[in-house]
C-alpha cells in the first residue's frame, strides 16, 4: 500500500506538513490493546515536547530511555516511564535501508499472529502515537476502542516548535509543489508477503 501526497499553495507562502494518521492493531480491531506489539524505529533522537505537546526545539537522544526503539521492543515495556498518557513523539530518522528513494524506517510485529508491518517513507521524521486520547470510541461490529488499542506511525515533516530556527518546517512559495511519499507499507505473515484484499480490515485500520 502506498500513499503519495501533493500540495500547491496558490497565492501565499504557506507552511506545509503533509502527513497520514492511520491507526493499526495487527492482532485485529477487536483484540484489545497493542502493548504486546513489537516495534522498531530507525530513530536515535526525538524532538521532546512541553506540557502542551509542542516540540521545544531540542533534540533528545533515545539511548537508555523509554523512547529507545532502535531495537525491537514491546510497546508496553516502558510506556509507564513516558511522561503524560503515553507515546506521542516525533522520531528524527537515521539513514537506513533505501529502496526506490524511500527509507525503511519502522517495523511493527504482532507476536501472536506473526503479522508484520513495514513502513517506508521519504520523510525526515515519524510520529509514534499510542492512541492516548481514544476513550470509549464505538467501532465496527460493536467493538469499543480505548487508549493503547491502536498505534499510529505517521510521518510528518519536523513539527513546528517554539524555536523554529532549530527545527524549521517546510514552507512552499506560491505555485511551488510540495510532494511526499509518506506511507509505503508492506505486510508479512509467517515470512510471506500477504496480498489478501480482506487483510486490512482484519488488522483494525481506522
Amino acid at each position: 500500500m502506498r500513499l503519495d501526497m501533493e500540495a500547491v499553495p496558490k497565492n501565499k507562502i504557506t507552511p506545509i506538513n503533509l502527513a497520514q494518521h492511520t491507526y493499526w492493531n495487527l492482532a485485529g480491531h477487536n483484540s484489545g490493546n497493542v502493548l504486546e506489539h513489537l516495534v522498531q524505529i530507525s530513530g536515535s533522537q526525538i524532538t521532546p515536547v512541553d506540557e502542551n505537546s509542542i516540540p521545544t526545539g531540542e533534540l533528545l537522544p533515545v539511548k537508555d530511555t523509554a523512547f529507545d526503539f532502535t531495537s525491537e521492543k514491546k510497546v508496553g515495556s516502558s510506556i509507564r516511564e513516558v511522561p503524560g498518557l503515553g507515546y506521542d513523539h516525533n522520531y528524527v530518522l537515521d539513514s537506513g535501508e533505501k529502496k526506490e528513494g524511500l527509507k525503511h524506517v519502522a517495523k511493527v510485529k504482532d507476536p501472536a499472529s506473526s503479522r508484520v508491518l513495514n513502513l517506508w517513507t521519504d520523510s525526515p521524521g515519524v510520529q509514534f502515537y499510542t492512541a492516548n486520547y481514544v476513550n470509549g470510541v464505538a467501532g465496527k461490529d460493536r467493538a469499543v476502542y480505548d487508549k493503547t488499542f491502536r498505534i499510529m506511525l505517521g510521518d510528518p515533516r519536523i513539527s513546528k516548535c517554539h524555536q523554529p530556527a532549530k527545527l524549521p518546517f517546510h514552507c512552499c512559495s506560491t505555485w511551488e509543489t510540495s510532494t511526499s511519499t509518506q506511507c509505503c507499507l508492506s505486510f508479512q505473515q509467517s515470512n510471506l508477503l500477504t496480498c489478501n484484499k480482506e487483510l486490512p480490515g482484519s488488522l483494525g485500520i481506522s
